[in-house]
């Protein structure tokens, strides 16, 4: 027979403030992780749950970093970079080399503006 006395006690890890942050804790909203993962990296539901905790942390990194390019590539005024600066122009164009029907010929410094903002 074994002895229940011998049984160790109980070892507390935590102090009362971990414990009442633990349990003050939002809930985990599985449906806006479900929603991201199957938005921003195409994963079906059941393969998220056959994730790890790691490997969802990192897919939610990775939409998270989606998310902000996102929003910061949207959020910039593409008018004030000389991008589309609002259709064409009455004024004559000296140099006709560089323009088209009012458009300026896109040059390598161009391409390399765009590939920046990329």
């Amino acid at each position: 027979m074994h002895d229940w006395s011998e049984w160790p006690k109980k070892v507390v890890v935590t102090s009362k403030e971990e414990e009442e942050d633990y349990e003050n804790k939002q809930p985990v909203d599985w449906a806006n992780i479900f929603f991201k993962l199957a938005h921003y990296c195409n994963l079906k539901k059941q393969d998220v749950w056959d994730m790890t905790l790691p490997q969802l942390g990192y897919y939610l990194e990775q939409c998270n970093e989606h998310i902000e390019f996102t929003i910061k590539v949207s959020s910039m005024s593409l008018g004030g970079l000389g991008l589309f600066g609002g259709g064409m122009t009455t004024e004559p164009i000296q140099d006709e080399e560089k323009y088209i029907d009012g458009y300026k010929i896109a040059e390598a410094e161009d391409m390399n503006f765009l590939a920046q903002l990329l």
